[in-house]
């Protein structure tokens, strides 16, 4: 079964957290990056491997209550969200600029 939550942020991008059996995944769209593009995608997945040292580092026991806990979340913890994510991804990094200027 598949469950995801959604977080707009200010600046017009956005967080999707989506959980699939026994990986948790992360989408993050924002407007502007380092690299100077208008706006970057990038994608992490935490595999059953590392979904334990991923939990234990969010201080949570289970992916029931993450998914919990994300309602209440502000768009600066869905951002340590992102980065404590990105610490235990098991998948290759996945950045991509967007020029939407075209």
């Amino acid at each position: 079964m598949t469950e995801f939550r959604l977080f707009d942020t200010a600046e017009g991008g956005f967080y999707k957290l989506i959980l699939e059996n026994s990986q948790v995944k992360m989408e993050a769209y924002s407007i502007g990056s380092p690299a100077g593009g208008t706006g970057t995608d990038c994608s992490h997945t935490v595999d059953e491997t590392k979904i334990k040292d991923f939990l234990a580092e969010m201080g949570i026991n289970g992916s029931n209550e993450l998914m919990g806990r994300l309602d209440a979340y502000s768009e600066n913890d869905w951002s340590k969200l992102h980065l404590i994510i990105s610490k235990f991804q098991t998948d290759s990094f996945v950045w991509v600029e967007t020029d939407w200027s075209d």
